[in-house]
């Protein structure tokens, strides 16, 4: 186990849940698990003024961009899918943690398996962008199984290496502070992608989702009986 997969994990195995007999995947949240209210006000950083939290404290920044507050809850109410807990995927895109299980993921080729819904039929591509954390041969399989999402059409890649590329969330108008995207599914605001180095726009995210992007890419089919080694 690597040290980032330790810290990830904590040194221990995360605890597992199941709901109407399918276990429900690491990072997606619970009915408990909701967005805190948190006021928006422009604050002076290392950069210049920038978004920020009105009683701000360190926790609510990683990489110095503002993320979301969110409850934790994990196994309490019921499993909102398919829904995405902001701190959870966070860990595990950045301890390349399992999305399904929370455990470690690095093969012992130092590669890792990412599975997507295949828009269109498309396969994974070379240097794209992702907000989906790596998975296990055998959680994948049990993803597909069980997601109607995944079962209708998925692809999976094995990939050498991805690199933290932004991040995913609300971007706001730095004079209004009013969301700059209309409202999404379920009426909420539609997540934008931002890279890191683009300081004039991050200053201005409060973010959701960590991004990566794949490189080293190998499309690999699921059934493969030895994709397991």
């Amino acid at each position: 186990m690597t040290a980032a997969a330790k810290a990830g994990t904590g040194g221990r195995i995360p605890e597992q849940y199941f709901w109407n007999g399918k276990r429900v995947p690491f990072f997606v949240p619970w009915s408990t698990e909701q967005p805190l209210p948190a006021k928006l006000v422009h604050r002076p950083g290392p950069g210049g003024i920038a978004l920020g939290y009105q009683d701000e404290i360190p926790g609510d920044r990683f990489r110095d961009v503002l993320w979301v507050r969110m409850s934790m809850g994990q196994g309490n109410g019921r499993p909102d899918m398919p829904g995405v807990h902001a701190l959870r995927q966070r860990r595990c895109i950045n301890h390349f943690m399992c999305q399904v299980c929370g455990r470690p993921t690095e093969r012992r080729d130092g590669r890792y398996l990412f599975l997507m819904h295949a828009a269109g039929g498309r396969a994974i591509s070379e240097g794209e962008r992702t907000q989906t954390p790596p998975v296990h041969v055998k959680c994948a399989r049990e993803s597909v199984r069980d997601c109607p999402h995944l079962r209708e059409s998925s692809t999976a890649a094995l990939v050498e290496h991805a690199p933290i590329w932004g991040v995913a969330g609300i971007e706001y108008n730095p004079h209004t502070l009013a969301p700059r995207e209309p409202l999404g599914n379920e009426n909420r605001p539609k997540l934008t992608e931002v890279a890191y180095e683009d300081h004039s726009r991050i200053a201005w995210i409060k973010a959701a989702r960590e991004v990566i992007s794949l490189h080293g890419v190998t499309e690999v089919d699921l059934s493969d009986v030895g994709l397991a080694a």
